[in-house]
């Protein structure tokens, strides 16, 4: 089986991200023991909270960003501009439905369904996020048809955990907020302090979607589609 460990950054009116790592027992076991090898007399690695001006800060995020891919995690990224198609479901029954979290998941389960082995089944593992939880797992059920080679579920759990109390769970965090400040200002401190991180051995799984492209998408869907809503809360809305 396949883990998944995936965090947020997100802004609901501008862009949202969905980030993170996916490997089995034995590469999140090495990236557990090598993580807090790096972390040093630290327990956790919370990088918003970094104030980005010391020189053990900026070394702490040089040991660290390296891990996930030195154990061969794959990484996991989904970006959605929100604001690229907020104009046509503002107070309508698709806007719940088309948060910007929600299509990114969308785009994770679609991307690792296609590009993980047959035979193996992927779990999902989140720090909690009450706002989004309950509809998550509504996408998570409608993949249920998707399925290994064995005919067991494609997807075999999804799990919402209290903050700080996994470890695995601090990759994506840092993973997602690099992405954050990379997109906001490629040339800022916390961009380049944080670049380790997105410095790839293999191509991620997932997609940075295109404004102009995804509001095409969800402006045909809204035409063709009167119950669009519906629709994606099946979870068969593939962007």
């Amino acid at each position: 089986m396949l883990t998944a460990y995936l965090d947020e950054s997100a802004h609901e009116t501008k862009d949202v991200i969905v980030a993170g790592f996916l490997g089995n027992d034995e590469q999140w076991e090495e990236c557990a023991r090598k993580w807090k090898v790096g972390l040093g007399k630290r327990k956790y690695l919370h990088v918003k909270e970094l104030r980005f001006k010391r020189d053990r800060d900026r070394e702490l995020l040089e040991r660290l960003g390296p891990i996930p891919h030195e154990c061969g995690l794959v990484p996991l990224l989904a970006t959605v501009p929100v604001s690229s198609y907020e104009d046509l479901v503002f107070k309508t029954r698709a806007e719940k439905m088309t948060k910007g979290y929600y299509l990114c998941l969308v785009t994770l389960f679609d991307a690792i369904a296609k590009n993980t082995p047959e035979d193996e089944s992927v779990k999902f593992v989140f720090e909690v996020q009450k706002e989004y939880e309950i509809r998550a797992k509504w996408y998570f059920d409608g993949n249920e048809h998707r399925r290994t080679s064995s005919g067991d579920p494609k997807f075999s759990g999804i799990e919402f955990i209290p903050k700080d109390s996994s470890i695995l769970t601090q990759p994506a965090d840092y993973l997602a907020y690099f992405v954050t400040q990379r997109f906001r200002d490629p040339e800022s401190i916390k961009a380049k302090w944080c670049a380790p991180i997105g410095r790839n051995t293999q191509p991620a799984l997932g997609i940075i979607h295109d404004g102009i492209g995804l509001r095409d998408v969800v402006e045909r869907t809204l035409k063709k589609h009167p119950e669009f809503a519906k629709k994606i809360e099946s979870g068969n809305f593939s962007v």
